[in-house]
């Protein structure tokens, strides 16, 4: 039979009867999660922050190495494989996007669904705001251009964006576009348009900010199981968000909920998400595009201008509107989620599955005070003193196996478990915890 908890091993020292507590993490090693002291084991192990570090020093430090062209070629000649081999893995999507849903709806409750609405609103809501007022008031700002003109020119791309779901695809228009609106402004069409058809391919491999907001879904998580990021968790969050934005959401969604030490099962629920958020996605970063290149175009040309009273205007219309979209989903959510998640209510009010032994609860937690007789087993000894000692940690809730229901008692599976042993054996619990709670109700003193 094993060693109840609490009970010393025969000849061992005598010790607290507290229960084992689970290794805590280690701490973010800092070091290792930017710098890649070792690019093969940030490779294995995930470390996303460190391999983009690594592969932006490569890239770096090959632009003045000579002969690096029978480098490019090999790295050419391993990316034409990767394509094809992510063809063929993209073909499979449709089937594997099925299964996750299918597993998510079998095994979600609609309260658990209901929840996810305020992931994907705030995303909605954020995108809209940098797509159609935001970027589109950089422009208006900064340039000669209308906030009328940026949409006039772009906004049939922008739709065939949100369409096609696919920037790539795209490009081509989205260069014309930006080529129709530089048009309206009497910069020399043909250095204008050499500008535009080098930049934008040139910005494109780079985060763009679809890409970084999407990982908004990590501090929706971290709501989503109860436990919030504090502030002291933003910087590494958002360090190590800008250099994850290198790569795609499915690779770095996962990696920064490992960092933040949040469950990676509710990973499924992003993959399900993003049948949506995948369009608004791009729809916000092929804006993104055409504002930077639009902009970076007119400082090329002299024609970068900051008009002070339009920024103030556009800045101040923004800010009304963000605090009127956050007030309403604020209510909006307050109204669709009221009520809607009640598994606490039942958690406190918990149970014991079958009528408890008697029990009492030791103010401290102390050793065994009867010592083993010799050639005495610790159940012989458990049978003469007619008690089951037993440790629990009453500081420090853990559900579901001992925590403090809304009497003050202590339920769960290990308390569960301690009355059925006491039961089999016909002894009586003794408790020894940190804190002053009770088992059941105090009885008599310890035999």
């Amino acid at each position: 039979m094993p060693r109840p908890r609490g009970e010393p091993e025969h000849g061992s020292p005598p010790n607290a009867a507290l229960p084992q507590r689970a290794e805590p993490r280690p701490p973010i090693d800092l070091l290792g999660l930017y710098v890649p002291t070792n690019p093969f084991s940030s490779l294995s192990a995930g470390t996303v922050p460190a391999i983009v570090i690594f592969c932006i020093a490569v890239g770096i430090g090959l632009v003045s190495v000579q002969g690096k062209d029978e480098v490019i070629r090999v790295l050419d000649v391993i990316t034409e494989a990767l394509i094809r081999i992510n063809k063929i893995a993209v073909k499979l999507t449709p089937v594997g996007v099925f299964g996750i849903a299918a597993a998510a709806a079998g095994t979600m409750t609609f309260e658990e669904i209901g929840r996810l609405q305020a992931y994907l609103l705030s995303y909605s809501v954020a995108a809209v705001l940098l797509t159609f007022f935001v970027l589109p008031g950089i422009v208006a700002t900064t340039t000669p251009f209308r906030y009328v003109d940026v949409f006039r020119a772009f906004s049939e791309t922008l739709l065939l964006i949100f369409v096609t779901g696919k920037l790539i695809v795209v490009m081509p228009q989205m260069i014309e576009s930006v080529k129709a609106l530089l048009g309206t402004g009497g910069v020399k069409a043909q250095e204008s348009y050499r500008d535009a058809d080098l930049l934008m391919p040139l910005v494109y491999p780079f985060p763009n900010l679809g890409t970084f907001i999407i990982f908004v879904f990590v501090p929706f998580t971290a709501w989503y199981v109860g436990r919030p990021l504090e502030v002291r968790d933003y910087p590494l969050f958002l360090s190590a968000t800008l250099l994850v934005s290198f790569v795609s959401p499915l690779v770095g969604i996962p990696f920064l909920l490992d960092l933040m030490r949040l469950p990676s099962d509710v990973f499924h629920l992003f993959v399900v998400s993003s049948i949506y958020t995948d369009r608004v996605r791009v729809a916000l970063g092929g804006m993104y595009l055409f504002v930077f290149t639009v902009v970076a175009v007119a400082a090329l040309h002299g024609m970068l201008r900051i008009r002070w009273r339009a920024g103030a205007a556009n800045i101040a219309a923004t800010m009304v509107l963000a605090g009127v979209c956050v007030l309403g989903m604020r209510s909006l959510l307050d109204r669709t989620m009221r009520g809607s998640y009640t598994k606490d209510k039942v958690i406190a009010r918990m149970q014991l599955l079958q009528t408890p032994v008697e029990s009492s609860t030791l103010s401290d937690a102390a050793p065994n005070p009867v010592a083993l007789r010799e050639g005495e087993s610790l159940i012989g000894r458990i049978r003469r003193r007619g008690t089951l000692r037993f440790g629990y940690d009453a500081a420090e809730e853990r559900m579901p196996f001992c925590f403090v229901n809304s009497a003050g008692q202590a339920v769960g599976y290990d308390v569960e478990i301690m009355n059925l042993l006491a039961r089999t054996l016909n002894v009586r619990l003794e408790g020894s915890a940190t804190g002053a709670i009770s088992l059941t109700t105090p009885a008599s003193p310890s035999s």
